[in-house]
């Protein structure tokens, strides 16, 4: 039981850490891409190169809005399991109190798991994105 736990707490913080590092590197790729965007280094060489390069942006600003999503349900998530480990200990316990908040805890970390891959997901296909409208601009 206790081992559980252990490596239960680091599959938890490693996907806080890949949350937040995703979420950090989104917000500075859009800087980027930006600034591309500004400085004119994104040239609309083919009629699809400035769709993409939108496309990539908006995937990236999704990954974003995903990386809160899916914070805002770990929040839940933490604060149905407190619930339900209050609820157990106590020597009255109401057994549908508890269960309901075992359900909740069980689908905000579901929840959390497909923001998770929601996030990755759109971060990896705006940046291939965003890659191929840099590589393509700089080869015409």
């Amino acid at each position: 039981f206790p081992v559980t736990i252990c490596w239960q707490e680091k599959k938890i913080e490693h996907a806080a850490s890949v949350s937040n590092l995703t979420l950090t590197l989104a917000i500075g790729t859009v800087a980027f891409g930006l600034t591309l965007l500004e400085k004119k280094h994104v040239i609309p060489g083919a009629s699809w190169s400035p769709k993409l390069f939108i496309a990539s942006q908006f995937l990236l600003l999704i990954s974003a809005a995903f990386a809160f999503m899916g914070m805002a349900s770990r929040l839940e998530d933490f604060s149905a399991t407190a619930q339900a480990a209050r609820l157990r200990d106590m020597t009255n316990r109401n057994e549908a109190q508890l269960a309901e908040a075992r359900e909740i805890a069980e689908s905000a970390g579901k929840r959390t798991k497909f923001y998770l891959i929601c996030q990755v997901s759109c971060f990896a296909i705006g940046i291939a994105s965003l890659a191929a409208v840099i590589i393509i601009a700089n080869t015409l």
